[in-house]
């Protein structure tokens, strides 16, 4: 499976989609959110017609780290069956360099905090999904076709 991820200054957003293959609306499996992240977080997940698969609370002292924790962990129980394999992460700005997809390295984020300081979360914890996954970047534009609401 493929899980976007949309990391804000209090969310986390995801998107979770069939693999292999391009992800689209038909291959949504599902999407969910944390929010409130520095308040009580809610974590709340549904399939891909809109039926919740989880609706719970966490504890105020919950950071974006540990939403990725419990987001990774979650996807393991719920699809045994089907490995992570890769993992976008959006970005809001990519500046003169970043305009398509980019896989995510520290040459990449040292670029971005040199070349687009408007950017929020260049070092965010949602860009080290798991040194097993590949990772990549999008920008934000081009995620306008897959929005994770």
């Amino acid at each position: 499976m493929i899980v976007v991820i949309n990391a804000g200054s209090s969310s986390v957003k995801f998107a979770v989609f069939m693999a292999p293959g391009t992800p689209s609306r038909a291959s949504l499996l599902s999407q969910g959110a944390f929010s409130g992240i520095g308040q009580t977080v809610r974590f709340r997940a549904s399939d891909a017609a809109g039926a919740t698969l989880v609706d719970q609370t966490m504890d105020a002292t919950t950071t974006h780290e540990d939403t990725l924790d419990v987001l990774l962990g979650w996807l393991d129980k719920h699809y045994p069956d089907r490995p992570l394999l890769a993992a976008g992460h959006r970005v809001v700005h990519g500046g003169a360099h970043f305009y398509a997809p980019v896989m995510i390295d520290a040459d990449m984020i040292d670029a971005l905090r040199q070349g687009a300081p408007l950017s929020m979360g260049i070092d965010h914890p949602a860009y080290e999904v798991s040194p097993l996954v590949v990772t990549a970047a999008v920008r934000d534009s081009l995620l306008n076709d897959l929005t994770v609401s």
